[in-house]
This record gives C-alpha cells, structure tokens and sequence, in this order.
C-alpha cells in the first residue's frame, strides 16, 4: 500500500529547495536543492579565492605561483660576486656556520631560498667560497714581505704587524676563524690547509732561528702559534672592549690599524728578548 502522507512530504520538501534555486530547470525535485547547495558553496569558495588574492596569500601550489610576490628561482640577483661573498662571510661570522640557514642567507642576498644551491651547490660550498674571497691575498702578501725583509728579527715583527692589521680590518673573518678554530670540522681542515698551514710553514724557518739564536723561548709550536695569533683573533671582541673602556669612543669607530699596531708592538715586546 502506498503511503500518500509520505509521497506528498517529500514532494513538498523538493519544492522548497527548488525555489531556493531559481536557475534550476525542474523546480519540483529535490535534485536541484542539491544543486543549489553546491553553488553557494562554490559561490562562496570563490568570494574567498578572491580575498586570499587580493591579500597576497597563497596556498604555495604551483598553480598560484604566479601570484606570489616572491622572486622566483631564477630571478637575477642584484648584487656583483664580491659583495655576494661579503654578505655570505658577515653572515657566518655573525650567527655561526650551523645556525646560518640558506633561507636566511637569500634573505640577506635578496634572493631566491634557491639561490645559493643554484649558484654554489650548497650550503658549505658558499662557505668555501666566502672564505676564498676573504684570504685571497694573505698569502701572496705574506710571501712578498718575508721576500723583502733583510733578518729574522724585522721579518718576525713586519709579519705579526700585517697579521694584527689584517685581523682589525677584517673583522669578520677574524670571528668566523676564531670561532671554527673551537670546532673539530671539515671547515676547520679547510682552513688549516688553505690559511694556516701555508701561514705558519712560511713562518717556521724564521721562529726557529730566533729560538736558536736565544731570541725567543723554546716551546712547543702550538703554544707560540697561540701567543702570536691570539690576540689577533682578540680583535673581533668590539663589545667587550667597548664594556672595558667606556669612556672612549666606540671601538668600531676607531683606527682598526692603530688599535692592531699598539697590540702587536706590546706582543712583541714580550715575546723579543733584548739580544745579550
């Protein structure tokens, strides 16, 4: 037996929702109320697609790429190779190699977070090339002076004099080497190979002779090594120095030259004895 009672309730609930959608071509089944309701979704789905636009914010699909103001993965980067490398190294020197993300270092190159690995290959790789750049011409400079001086004695002082300037003016690699010296590294190897070694080799003929000659102490290498450099790498400390001395102008804007000059002529007034 047919329930009339039922049939006529559901053919009245279609003719509510049919007349809540008037596009729908048959406006007495419940098929359109469907239809109805989806549209309004819809509707509603693109008023918020709309706002999520006009606001500039994505999703981060690839279909809204276009509308995202970043600068996309092959966007030119508006800096030469130097200064590029500049950033690189203050930026290690500052937060340290681990913290140093390659997001932050395009953010500080205003470049893409593809950038580095695009141009470099990675993370390290930057790192290698940052500190290229910084001790391009120790070396040569080092090999030119000890050329040029006449006895132990003047090649010892002209070399920690360059390295106490080098180390005031470039106070960014003096943080980065002194804090990579603490950390047993692959960055560490490199260093030591590329500055270090070459560093001290060219150094050692010249420390032994005066060892020899009663002008210096006889101690192991790493501790004269640490008595030269040492306070080189004590250059880099501007705000401890300024806490030192506060009634004197900030450290940062004094002659870095100077500075490394007083330190290196107090070094080696302990470090020379008077001959006889």
């Amino acid at each position: 037996m047919t329930d009339f009672g039922f049939v006529t309730r559901r053919r009245a609930a279609g003719r509510v929702a049919a007349s809540e959608d008037p596009g729908c071509p048959d406006r007495l089944t419940s098929r359109c109320a469907g239809t109805g309701r989806q549209r309004a979704r819809t509707i509603k789905i693109r008023a918020t697609e709309a706002e999520r636009s006009d606001a500039g914010v994505t999703d981060g699909t690839q279909a809204e790429a276009g509308t995202s103001p970043s600068r996309g993965k092959y966007a030119p980067v508006q800096l030469d190779e130097r200064e590029i490398l500049r950033r690189g190294l203050d930026t290690f020197a500052e937060l340290g190699y681990a913290a140093t993300t390659v997001r932050e270092l395009a953010r500080r190159l205003d470049a893409s977070h593809n950038f580095i690995n695009d141009r470099y290959g990675s993370k390290e790789n930057f790192w290698r090339a940052a500190v290229d750049f910084a001790l391009r011409d120790a070396q040569p400079a080092l090999n030119q002076l000890l050329a040029e001086c006449l006895d132990d004695d003047e090649r010892l002082r002209k070399v920690v004099v360059q390295l106490y300037r080098l180390a005031a003016n470039a106070s960014g690699l003096n943080r980065l080497m002194s804090d990579e010296s603490t950390r047993d590294s692959s960055r560490l190897d490199y260093l030591h190979q590329r500055f270090v070694k070459p560093f001290w080799d060219s150094l050692e003929p010249t420390v032994n002779s005066l060892m020899a000659a009663g002008r210096i102490p006889r101690v192991p290498a790493h501790i004269l090594y640490f008595a030269i450099t040492g306070p080189a790498l004590a250059l880099a400390q501007d705000p401890i120095a300024d806490r030192l001395n506060p009634a004197a102008s900030p450290t940062a804007e004094q002659d870095r030259s100077s500075m490394a000059d007083a330190l290196s002529g107090l070094v080696l007034h302990g470090l020379l004895s008077r001959p006889g």
